[in-house]
């Protein structure tokens, strides 16, 4: 086996990890959708703490020229997993129309959003009211988002070299898409969202508040600063 491939079934097994299951849902099979979904939102996740703890040392000031430039493998790294994320996105624009033709030939697909906006459970029911799954299943258009992934590393190459570079927001729309299609696909398939998922997936959607304070976990009420560091 090759070590992408043992990176992707590490991946596929950790997010089948932070699925709680739930009684079986009669209807459309969207296991292997939920599959992809599940393993690219790890990936996705694992990267952007990668870069988030790589733009900690960069931001430590007693950091010299030489310690910098030590950094470059690490940066590096996180640029050919940010290559890897952008080249990946056309796979999951595909799962997630599928899951679209799958539930309309079911019958299914036009009562998704209301059945969803229905669920039992407030927090995740909060971000399910600000996206349509419909929509995102439907026509997702993420690879139109792929210059997200690449900001967080493009940013860190160029404090190597010029340690005043501006530093980017990097939560990003990808992320909370990716993040909400797949609470969709767990609750449409019968499981129970974790708090630990709730938590990351709410605070890319929302990391801050409206008044500019950093947001929190919806799941556990941790500080999303913790939550997308750790």
């Amino acid at each position: 086996m090759t070590q992408r491939s043992s990176t992707l079934t590490a991946l596929t097994i950790l997010a089948a990890l932070l699925v709680t299951p739930g009684p079986s849902h009669a209807g459309a099979d969207l296991s292997a959708e939920a599959r992809t979904v599940d393993a690219y939102f790890a990936a996705l996740s694992s990267y952007y703490k990668d870069a988030e703890l790589l733009r900690k040392k960069f931001y430590t000031a007693t950091l010299d020229a030489g310690e910098i430039r030590a950094l470059t493998p690490a940066v590096d790294a996180l640029k050919k997993k940010a290559d890897a994320l952008q080249a990946q996105l056309p796979s999951i624009d595909s799962a997630l129309r599928g899951v679209a033709t799958k539930l309309k030939a079911a019958n299914e697909f036009s009562t998704l959003d209301a059945s969803l906006a229905a669920t039992t459970d407030a927090k995740v029911r909060t971000l399910f009211q600000q996206n349509s799954l419909q929509q995102l299943f439907d026509s997702p258009n993420l690879t139109s988002l792929s210059s997200e992934i690449g900001a967080a590393a493009n940013a860190l190459q160029a404090k190597l070299t010029n340690r005043d570079a501006q530093t980017v927001n990097y939560r990003t729309t990808l992320a909370c898409r990716v993040g909400t299609a797949r609470l969709g696909l767990i609750n449409r398939r019968g499981g129970a969202v974790t708090d630990q998922t709730l938590d990351v997936v709410s605070c890319n959607c929302n990391p801050t508040t409206a008044d500019g304070r950093t947001g929190q976990g919806l799941g556990t009420g941790r500080s999303c600063a913790d939550v997308m560091a750790n």
